[in-house]
């Protein structure tokens, strides 16, 4: 029997998504080349697609690129949910199967991410409760896919409270009918 490789997971973080050139296209290009090469399945879009200073065509341009490439799963994360709302109910946004919405939530004064999240046509949503930096009760799950939880590392780290963890996990228990 063949030994399972580990998925490859390609980081497009020196891809600087505010600059527009065609340069910027063809290295998003070689980075889903080099990831069909390396046989990558997951490719994590690092950077906010949703920046304000993003122009549209070049997010639709994006979708466009991993739309073409089924082969891989992109997961993009945003903090910028409404913007990402706004573009989708414009149409957009062609969500297919391959391509992840997510929205960092660290802490009760951003859950409003979790909702238009939802709103989504995205088919798979996932939260990034990273870094933890405050409790976050009563979170709307509905629609949510995935929940990834950690804490923040370098220097000088803001706590993270081992209940606010215990927390979450019991919302996903409850929300997913988990036993």
């Amino acid at each position: 029997m063949a030994e399972k490789k580990p998925p490859i997971i390609i980081h497009t973080a020196d891809l600087h998504l505010r600059d527009n050139s065609d340069e910027r296209w063809r290295a998003l290009l070689d980075i889903v080349q080099v990831g069909q090469k390396e046989g990558a399945q997951v490719l994590t879009i690092s950077g906010d697609l949703f920046h304000e200073d993003v122009p549209v065509d070049f997010i639709r341009g994006v979708f466009r690129v991993m739309k073409e490439n089924p082969q891989h799963v992109f997961q993009v994360l945003t903090k910028r949910t409404e913007l990402a709302l706004e573009y989708d109910r414009a149409g957009w946004l062609d969500w297919t199967d391959n391509i992840w919405l997510g929205t960092s939530v660290e802490d009760e004064q951003v859950t409003h991410r979790i909702d238009q999240l939802g709103k989504t046509g995205a088919k798979t949503k996932f939260l990034s409760c990273e870094p933890l930096i405050g409790p976050l009760p009563d979170m709307n799950l509905t629609g949510i896919d995935w929940v990834i939880v950690g804490g923040e590392s370098g220097y000088r780290p803001r706590p993270m409270k081992p209940e606010w963890v215990i927390d979450i996990k019991d919302q996903c228990e409850a929300a997913y009918e988990i036993e």
